[in-house]
């Protein structure tokens, strides 16, 4: 999610892109909130039992 866990530029726009780049670079702390947003997503979306529960509902629905 923008500025949340990642920044997001427009696909195919190397100018976009390079100025998310600047950001994080520039602004330290967005840099480490991002980081700290998006280890804690990882945690809670790809935990080994939930995607074990989502694989079975998969198989079984």
């Amino acid at each position: 999610v923008h500025e949340e866990t990642g920044l997001v530029f427009e696909a195919g726009d190397p100018e976009s892109l390079a100025a998310q780049l600047v950001r994080a670079k520039t602004e330290p702390q967005l840099a480490v909130g991002l980081a700290e947003n998006g280890r804690q997503a990882v945690i809670r979306d790809f935990d080994i039992m939930r995607t074990i529960e989502q694989a079975e509902r998969y198989v079984l629905d």
